[in-house]
């Protein structure tokens, strides 16, 4: 029995410091992905999270573009 899972990266739009990440880096990770598990979904809507820096108690809110893959569950993809 073949079974399936979802792997979902999330890329920020912005960098910490409020820099727009490279359209660059956008195309390398759906390549990375693409090459790695033969196909990509990129999610146009913004997904939008909280995370703490605890070393410095500082607050980031992230705007970031969600890419998903489906992927065979086997002892491959586990790594």
């Amino acid at each position: 029995m073949n079974t399936s899972g979802k792997l979902s990266f999330y890329l920020p739009t912005y960098y910490n410091d409020g820099t727009a990440v490279e359209q660059s880096t956008y195309r390398f990770v759906k390549n990375r992905i693409t090459d790695k598990f033969g196909a990509v979904s990129v999610h146009p809507a913004t997904v939008q999270g909280i995370w703490v820096n605890k070393d410095v108690n500082t607050k980031y809110f992230d705007n970031s573009t969600r890419f998903e893959v489906t992927v065979e569950k086997n002892d491959q993809n586990e790594e």
